[in-house]
Formats: structure tokens, C-alpha cells, sequence
């Protein structure tokens, strides 16, 4: 019998954009995996000879994507976009300190066979919790001074680390599709709408040039909100 080295990952049974997450970022590493859907959780059971750290890597950038995002997306309740500018805003505050982030859960998830990643956010990442808090309440301050749609652009470079060259290539064929030299982006189901989650993934991937190709298959609102981006 093979002794189990990667963790399983637990889930709310309403938590089905983490889930699709997760399923996605196992594929595009090429791990086997099984789904196991019960009366009040969702078990990710990764194949016993994946890597541990693979598996941790992805369920910070889980909870470094979703629980993240429910905390910053509460400035929805201030500024009444009809637009993009507010999720662009926000995708630049979800790429601060992400790196950090995935480096707290590995270490608060060390020698765990099983991690429930909401108990984990809501018991033992409280430090984190305060800081995506934080980073609202400087986003709210900050927006009570952006009169206009473009100064609301014009915040999101100050928020994002862009040390080297990160190039995003986004296409449309149907669905969006994000990639940058590291691969194809598995884009995390923030939102109902598609072209809000684009948005936010490109940001928060801190992109140093945007590429845009067959654009008659994307949105106009969301083409102005890349060229809003790039200026």
C-alpha cells in the first residue's frame, strides 16, 4: 500500500468556484485526482504520489485568490462600479504580499494530511485576515478621492510588483483564455461574470505588457478596461 505524501483538500459544498479552482490546477500540473462530493463538504483526493508541495502551492493560491477576494470585495458596498476600474483595483490589491501568503499557509499547514481551507483561514490565519482588512480600509480612503473612472486606473501601478518582465497574452475563442510565459492561467470564479474574473487575474498577475489577440471576441468595455491598464 502506497503511503499518502500529498494532502487532501476539504471544501464547503457551496464552495463550487474553489473547487472548479483547485480541479483546474491539478489538471494543468498534470496530477490525478478524485472528487469526492458529500452531504456537507467537497474532498479533493489528490493521486498518493503527488507532490506535497504542489498540492500546499495550490491551496494558497486558493486561499490567496477566494478568501482574499470576499474580504476585498466588500468596497463593491462603497463604489457602485458600472464598470471595471473597482475590480482592477481590486485584482492589484490581491497580488500584494501573494507570495507571503502562499509562504504562511504552507507553514500553517505543515505535517497536515488534510486541510480545510476555510478552517484554516478562519482559525489559523487570523494575521491574514487583519490584513486583507487593512488593505480595504486604505482602499476605501483611497477611492473617496478618485473622482473619476481613470483615477481609479491610475491607482492600480502603485499596488503592483512588477520586477521582472511578465508578459499576459489574452485570447478569445468562446471562452477568455489568460497565459504568460509560465503557462495558461487557471482563471479563479470570483464573479458570475467572465469578463470581471479576466480582469481581476490579469491584474493581480502583475502584468508588465498586455497582449490582446482576435479582439472582436471580447467585450468593448472590457477592451477599454486593458487599454485603461496599459496607459
Amino acid at each position: 500500500m502506497t503511503e499518502r505524501d500529498a494532502p487532501t483538500l476539504l471544501l464547503g459544498t457551496k464552495e463550487e468556484g474553489e473547487l472548479q479552482y483547485i480541479e483546474g490546477s491539478l489538471k494543468n500540473k498534470k496530477i490525478a485526482f478524485e472528487t469526492e462530493r458529500h452531504r456537507q463538504y467537497l474532498r479533493v483526493v489528490p493521486e498518493p504520489s503527488a507532490s506535497h508541495d504542489d498540492i500546499v502551492r495550490i491551496a494558497g493560491e486558493t486561499v490567496s485568490a477566494f478568501y482574499k477576494f470576499g474580504v476585498l470585495n466588500e468596497l463593491n458596498k462603497e463604489y457602485k462600479s458600472k464598470d471595471y476600474e473597482l475590480y482592477a483595483l481590486i485584482g492589484a490589491l490581491m497580488s500584494v504580499e501573494r507570495d507571503e501568503e502562499r509562504r504562511r499557509v504552507k507553514k500553517a499547514v505543515r505535517g497536515e494530511k488534510e486541510i480545510a481551507l476555510k478552517s484554516l483561514v478562519d482559525y489559523r490565519l487570523g494575521a491574514l485576515k487583519e490584513g486583507w482588512e487593512g488593505l480595504k480600509e486604505l482602499a476605501l480612503l483611497l477611492l473617496k478621492q478618485c473622482p473619476s473612472q481613470e483615477d481609479v486606473y491610475a491607482l492600480v501601478p502603485y499596488f503592483l510588483n512588477a520586477e521582472s518582465e511578465n508578459g499576459i497574452e489574452i485570447v478569445s475563442d468562446g471562452a477568455i483564455k489568460i497565459s504568460s510565459a509560465a503557462g495558461v492561467h487557471v482563471v479563479p470564479r470570483l464573479t458570475s461574470d467572465p469578463n470581471v474574473n479576466a480582469v481581476i487575474e490579469v491584474v493581480r498577475s502583475c502584468p508588465t505588457n498586455i497582449i490582446v489577440k482576435e479582439k472582436e471576441g471580447l467585450d468593448e468595455g472590457l477592451l477599454n478596461a486593458f487599454r485603461a491598464l496599459g496607459e
